[in-house]
C-alpha cells in the first residue's frame, strides 16, 4: 500500500515537472492569444460582379467576432454566401455564434438571401471562387451556377 502511494506520488511530480516550461517567461504566458489579423481578402467590383456586400460582410464579421479565424464571401445580385471559420477552443460554442452572426448579417443585408456556413468544404470552395473572381476568371452567370451549387451543399450537410 505504501509502494502504491508513493508510485503515484512519483508520477504526479514526474508528469508536472514534465508539462511545465522553466525556460518561459510568465508574461509570455499569460498573454492573451486573441485578437490576431484575419487575412481578408477584399474582392475587386468588375462591371459583372459587383463583390462589394460580400467584402462590407467579411469586414463586419472580422471586426466583431474575435473568435472566427477565417471568413469568405462572394454575392450575386440578391444572394450571398459566406462561410467562416472558428477557433478551435471556441467550438463548443459554435451553435451561438453561427445563430449570432448569421442575425447580424442579416439585419445589416436585409436585402439580401444570406447563407451562412462553417462547413470547410464551402470555406474551401469560397476561396477558389474568390480567386477565380479577382483573376476574371468567372462570368457572371458560372458566379450564379456555383453559388447555388453551394448553398444547396450546405443545406444538405445541415
Amino acid at each position: 500500500m505504501y509502494l502504491k502511494k508513493f508510485f503515484l506520488l512519483f508520477v504526479g511530480v514526474f508528469v508536472l515537472t514534465a508539462c511545465s516550461n522553466n525556460n518561459a517567461n510568465p508574461d509570455q504566458i499569460l498573454e492573451p492569444t486573441g485578437n490576431r489579423d484575419l487575412e481578408l481578402v477584399k474582392l475587386k467590383s468588375n462591371d459583372n460582379i459587383d463583390q462589394n456586400p460580400s467584402n462590407r460582410a467579411k469586414e463586419l464579421i472580422s471586426e466583431k467576432y474575435d473568435e472566427v479565424s477565417a471568413v469568405r464571401a462572394v454575392n450575386h445580385k440578391d444572394d450571398i454566401l459566406i462561410a467562416i471559420d472558428v477557433d478551435h477552443h471556441e467550438r463548443f460554442n459554435l451553435d451561438d455564434i453561427e445563430k449570432k452572426i448569421e442575425k447580424q448579417v442579416r439585419d445589416q443585408y436585409s436585402d439580401l438571401k444570406v447563407t451562412l456556413s462553417t462547413d470547410q468544404k464551402i470555406l474551401i470552395e469560397l476561396e477558389k471562387i474568390e480567386s477565380d473572381i479577382m483573376n476574371n476568371k468567372i462570368s457572371s452567370d458560372q458566379l450564379k451556377k456555383k453559388i447555388a451549387e453551394l448553398k444547396s451543399l450546405s443545406k444538405e450537410q445541415t
